[in-house]
């Protein structure tokens, strides 16, 4: 197993890079193995292309008598720093390296030891909010990877041993941008279990939640308790058609009251009296 070396005197060097460069190893990607690739591979499937390519030459490259390495790209913005041991071969990277966006801002901080990436690892969105967090050791991923979108909200979680992916919960998922329904709002989640469109709204006190096609669902009176979301309050359900189906009211969560069931032409079918959640009478 080759350990992560960068070589970059002497000679010019171009790296067309087949996915985007989020931590150092796909920089410096002469004789590195899969050990050190792994996230980078994770973090591409789920996010955008940030970085196509980089060129690096000697001119690029700057070592202090620190032993602190920092990497420049052709516009001479520097991409990466951190402390190097210089070798016959290239440097050996190990401690804390931060990787940069060309125009500033942390794309990512991660940690070597011997070359290989070891212990904690970050990216970062070009807002400064966190994208990703996760654990190497020796090299692999191990542990839990925990991805977030841009405003902060946990996507998933996907726990490794040793590189290998054994477990994975699904807590928001993204749909890209084309399939997103025109009229559902840029702060409405995909929910994937249910396929259903949700929105809290603080101002406006209601949950509202749309059919995938973004035709409406429901619309639901509601308060949030800490970062739990309580429906209290009047509740209209709607098919798939736009026609209004069920209509009531929750009370702390709980249906309470009388709950009314709609036909397609408007009329009312069926009435249902509810207390504290629990039915407790009917009528036709």
């Amino acid at each position: 197993m080759s350990k992560t070396f960068i070589k970059l005197s002497g000679f010019v060097n171009y790296f067309v890079l087949v996915v985007f460069l989020l931590f150092i190893p796909s920089i410096t990607a002469i004789g590195a193995d899969s050990r050190q690739l792994s996230l980078i591979r994770d973090f591409t499937d789920f996010y955008p292309l940030w970085f196509k390519s980089l060129d690096l030459a000697s001119k690029y490259e700057k070592f202090d008598s620190n032993q602190i390495l920092t990497l420049y790209n052709s516009e001479k913005n520097i991409i990466a720093r951190g402390p190097a041991n210089k070798k016959e071969e290239g440097y050996l990277f190990y401690g804390r390296w931060i990787r940069f966006y060309p125009g500033g801002g942390r794309l990512a901080v991660i940690n070597y030891k011997n070359g290989y990436l070891e212990g904690n690892a970050s990216g970062y969105y070009k807002n400064g909010s966190r994208a990703i967090t996760a654990h190497y050791k020796a090299g692999y991923l191990h542990g839990k990877m925990t991805r977030y979108d841009s405003r902060g909200r946990l996507l998933d979680v996907i726990e490794y041993d040793n590189g290998q992916a054994v477990k994975h919960e699904i807590i928001i998922m993204l749909l890209p941008s084309f399939q997103r329904p025109v009229n559902i709002p840029p702060s409405a989640v995909y929910n994937d279990k249910d396929d259903i469109w949700i929105q809290f709204s603080e101002k406006s006190g209601f949950t509202k939640i749309w059919y995938r096609n973004g035709e409406p669902f429901c619309e639901i009176a509601s308060f949030k308790d800490n970062t739990k979301i309580i429906y209290h309050g009047i509740a209209v359900y709607w098919d798939k058609k736009g026609n209004r189906i069920l209509e009531g009211f929750f009370k702390q969560g709980k249906r309470h009251g009388t709950w009314q069931n709609y036909n397609e032409s408007g009329a009312v079918i069926n009435k249902i009296i509810y207390q504290n959640g629990e039915a407790a009478d009917s009528e036709k």
